[in-house]
């Protein structure tokens, strides 16, 4: 069986060189690579010269749609019965395709199936994500090493990294249909919508260890920026918000304060350590982000499709048994 593969590019698209890179050896699994280049800067179509032979569908857009949004357009063109989502700063490792479709697959009929994402030192980077008491998505495996994660790291899972996941396109219309991102997030915490909307549903998601890929964790993650806090805080609580009114981001505030509050002093344990950190914003920069992220999510009005995205909770499900231990909750993410 073959699988569809998408990804999304935006700027500077020579990074998804690599991608293409590593599917060649897998090709046998490969139905098509359909890639949607978000504008507005365009295409380089030099780039895909010495990938004639690989069977992509390039598409691209005016404006910058966000990774969900790029992902929703490229979903309608997709015929295979399995649909690998990446993103393009990943390179998959041997097999990686193969496992991926042979867990979308079997008799359990996952609805979606969550690959690991390795840093280049071979520690995990992400794979399965938890819950904060404030709702946030956190990845329990990170910086884990073999086999601790394959372990660890499922066992309060509510979705999958959306860096890399598969879709069983059948399991996905039986449970839940329509496109697989929400377009209002944009950016960032998309992939905990898409388990959330999973698991009301009713349907089954897999978290498959085997398939592997190397995530080259400075280009799309782990950065600590202005416009990420942003977006992370907005759209956090338009999610709360969505679940269960205001009332519910108001009851965790005091955990949010306290949740930057170590982040705060995981900072400045690694600086007064020597730990090398990533050049970033100043802390005006990050305070005002976060106060903008905290008002917009609690005060402006929820965007239409959120609600009706996520669902009805169909299969009764409660979030407490996806919440990550207190000490994973605490930890700085992008650290």
């Amino acid at each position: 069986m073959r699988a569809d593969v998408l990804t999304v590019t935006y700027g500077d698209c020579k990074g998804v060189i690599p991608l293409l890179r590593s599917l060649e050896p897998q090709l046998d699994r490969v139905e098509r690579i359909h890639i949607c280049h978000n504008g507005p800067a365009k295409f380089d179509p030099n780039i895909l010269s010495a990938f004639a032979h690989l069977p992509i569908v390039l598409s691209s857009n005016q404006e910058n749609l966000g990774y969900g949004g790029g992902i929703n357009n490229l979903w309608p063109q997709t015929t295979a019965p399995v649909v690998i989502v990446v993103n393009p700063d990943v390179a998959f490792e041997e097999n990686c395709l193969s496992a991926l479709i042979v867990a979308a697959t079997d008799g359990t009929a996952p609805v979606l199936v969550a690959g690991m994402l390795l840093d280049e030192d071979a520690r995990v980077n992400a794979f399965a994500l938890s819950l904060t008491w404030d709702g946030l998505g956190v990845n329990v495996a990170r910086g884990l090493t073999l086999p601790a994660a394959d372990t660890e790291a499922p066992l309060a899972a509510v979705a999958p990294s959306g860096a890399l996941f598969a879709v069983s396109r059948a399991a996905w219309e039986r449970h839940c249909g329509g496109p697989l991102f929400v377009d209002s997030l944009f950016l960032y915490l998309e992939d905990l919508a898409l388990g959330l909307k999973v698991r009301r549903q009713g349907g089954g998601i897999v978290f498959c260890s085997a398939a592997r890929a190397v995530h080259r964790f400075s280009d799309t993650t782990g950065k600590r920026s202005a416009l990420k806090l942003f977006y992370v805080e907005r759209n956090r609580l338009w999610l709360q918000r969505a679940l269960a009114g205001r009332v519910l981001c108001f009851a965790t505030f005091p955990f949010t304060v306290l949740r930057y509050f170590s982040y705060a002093l995981h900072m400045l344990r690694a600086k007064g350590g020597g730990s090398h950190q990533q050049a970033g914003p100043g802390f005006p920069d990050l305070l005002t982000a976060l106060l903008r992220g905290w008002f917009t999510g609690l005060f402006l009005d929820l965007p239409r499709d959120l609600v009706p995205y996520l669902g009805e909770n169909r299969d009764g499900v409660s979030l407490r048994r996806f919440v990550a231990p207190l000490r994973e909750q605490l930890r700085d993410p992008t650290a």
